[in-house]
């Protein structure tokens, strides 16, 4: 049954907030005739000494200030309706994703998919490519022996962010029908359309 953008909003709230399951969530995206402060943030649930708290990184498409807020402290739900169109929500039992479209209205999906919460204050983040993938290597993203060289480091990142898009994306448009459910005689087809050095047609393919 299909749901408001406000009742959206607020299921995706209170995943946020429940501290005993939430592990991530991003907000990206712009809405149609809207601004945001931010080309995207990122919130995680972190322990600092002892007590839990909402990590928020902020991107203006220059540099990533982070804080450390108390859940109590932070506005979720103004936070949610500033004027993003992707919110995906992450915990420890499935991926909540909500697209809001160009009329307004909020396509939302849910995955299950189990996780499990990382509340380390500093820690290293999870890569869905490794380093070391054939695939880095022979677009020069890494080196022979599989680090990633210090001058493509943006460009690594980019490849993972599109690929943590893709995966919710690709499973909500399957789900409303608008692409076809890949098998081994139809598998999906992606098309590069010759601009730049296809980086992440490339690694859209290996992900998948």
């Amino acid at each position: 049954m299909p749901i408001t953008r406000e009742e959206a909003f607020t299921e995706a709230a209170s995943k946020i907030l429940d501290t005993n399951s939430f592990v991530r969530a991003v907000l990206s995206g712009r809405r149609r005739n809207m601004t945001v402060d931010f080309e995207r943030i990122d919130i995680r649930l972190v322990e600092i000494k002892g007590v839990l708290h909402l990590q928020l990184m902020q991107n203006d498409g220059r540099a990533t200030t982070t804080k450390n807020l108390l859940p109590s402290m932070i506005e979720v739900d103004q936070l949610l309706n500033s004027g993003y169109a992707n919110i995906m929500v992450e915990t420890t039992d499935e991926v909540y994703s909500i697209r809001v479209t160009k009329s307004g209205d909020a396509q939302v999906h849910t995955e299950k998919r189990k996780s499990e919460q990382n509340l380390l204050h500093d820690r290293k983040k999870e890569r869905l490519l490794d380093s070391n993938d054939p695939f880095l290597r022979e677009v020069g993203i890494s080196d022979a022996k599989g680090v990633i060289k210090p001058s493509r480091q943006d460009k690594y990142k980019q490849v993972e962010e599109f690929l943590r898009l893709l995966s919710p994306a690709l499973n909500a448009a399957i789900e409303a029908g608008q692409i076809h459910k890949p098998t081994k005689e139809n598998p999906l087809r992606i098309t590069d359309l010759g601009c730049g050095h296809a980086y992440l047609t490339f690694a859209a393919h290996q992900f998948l």
